[in-house]
This record gives C-alpha cells, structure tokens and sequence, in this order.
C-alpha cells in the first residue's frame, strides 16, 4: 500500500487540529475533546503500523498553546502526563518507538521524567517511529539548532566553511527521521502553524475538514492516496 511506482511514503506528519471544535459543537468541555482526540491518536498509531510505515510524526502541543486559558492548559497538561504514562506500555508491546521533540522549559520535572522513561523503555523497538512534537515550534527549533552550531564555533569543534544546511540539519530536534513524506492536518484549516518549518520544504500537503476527533481510517487513506496522485520533482525535474 505504501509504496506505487518504486516511490515509497516512509513518513507521515500530522496537525490534529479541531479537537475543541468538535467538544464546543456536542456542548462539552475541550477537555473532552482532547480525550476523545487521543483516542483517535492510538487508533492512528495502529493504522499506520497495519500500513508498515516508518516513521509517524504528530503535533501534539506547539510552544503557542501555552497563551490558551490556563485551566485548559492545566487540564491538557494532566491528560498529556496521563497518556504518555499508560501508552508507554502499549507502544513497546506492539515494536513503536517513541522520540519526543521539543523543548523541557516549562515542563513539570513529573513530565520531563515520564518522557525520558517513555523514550528509554521503546529505544531498542524496531517498529514504527512515533515523533511526538511537545512544546514544539519550528521556528524555535531552528534557533535552538543555530544555538549549538554557534556555541561548536565558538569552542572550535566546527569551521565557519562547514556550517550548511545538512549540518544544520543534523541539530534538530527532528534529527533522528528523514524529512515527511506527507503533512496531513485535520480540522479544515490551511496553514502548518509553526509545525516543521525546516522539515517541510518538499513535503506533500493535505488538508481535511474532518475535525480529529472524527479522523477515520478512510481518512488517513484517502490522504495517502493524494500523496500517490501528486508527482513530485523536489525542484530539479
């Protein structure tokens, strides 16, 4: 399913975006929109493992999200602690790996801990990828690569001449995964919304109006079938 013509996806990035939409619409709390929309995360995740993709690449919460109300914010941060802590089993039992990209400021130390259990006990899975973007932005995770490419500068592990765009590249959080293949974003908007500004240069992108609490197996399908519809040239054919 996942490879036509020799060209195979090997990455798909998502922006789960109406999650709030679809709690305002039944008359419910974002809270329970959230919730309803990490069950469709999971469900997701299982599809695109039934689909043997390598690498799965979801935003989950963007360095923006921290301007929301504060008791959203709260209550977002309790179920985010919540589902990292419970799927951590889950991911190693069905091979997923999770990488978490982002920055720690403002994570509670409780957080930061579930994080780096969640990525130590799926390191040696084999499996699907799964980037979790949390207290992600693009644009700072370009500032936080310049930071470091600026600091070996300074220290003298790196010249001015090899400063380029793959070493560059080789800074950011996103390191680990090649560049996405295809951005799918749920919810009907157009825009990335500050989500792999590096990353996303040649990368396919399809845009649904179903809110994600709502995103359905057909959805991820019909997505993928897009992708294979578009030619791509990367510029030089």
């Amino acid at each position: 399913m996942l490879e036509i013509g020799g060209e195979r996806l090997q990455h798909i990035a998502i922006i789960m975006d109406g999650n709030r939409r679809w709690a305002r619409r039944k008359g419910w709390a974002a809270k329970q929109g959230y919730e309803a929309g990490v069950e469709t995360l999971k469900k997701t995740i299982k599809w695109c493992c039934e689909m043997e993709l390598l690498h799965l690449t979801v935003y989950v919460f963007s360095t923006e999200n921290w301007l929301r109300a504060t008791d959203e914010v709260e209550d977002l941060m309790f179920l985010i602690c919540d589902s990292f802590a419970k799927y951590a089993k889950e991911a190693k039992e069905n091979n997923v790996r999770i990488s978490v990209w982002g920055r720690k400021e403002r994570l509670s130390a409780e957080l930061i801990n579930i994080i780096e259990r969640i990525k130590n006990d799926t390191k040696d899975c084999t499996g699907l990828n799964l980037n979790l973007c949390f207290n992600y932005g693009g644009r700072q995770e370009i500032v936080d690569a310049v930071h470091v490419i600026a600091q070996d500068l300074i220290d003298g592990n790196l010249r001015l001449c090899d400063v380029t765009a793959e070493a560059l590249a080789k800074k950011m959080y996103a390191s680990t995964a090649p560049d996405p293949d295809l951005i799918v974003r749920s919810g009907g908007e157009c825009r990335l919304s500050n989500f792999l500004s590096w990353q996303c240069i040649y990368s396919e992108l399809v845009f649904l109006d179903v809110l994600w609490p709502d995103f359905a197996k057909d959805d991820l399908e019909l997505a993928v079938a897009e992708f294979y519809k578009r030619k791509r040239r990367f510029g030089g054919r």
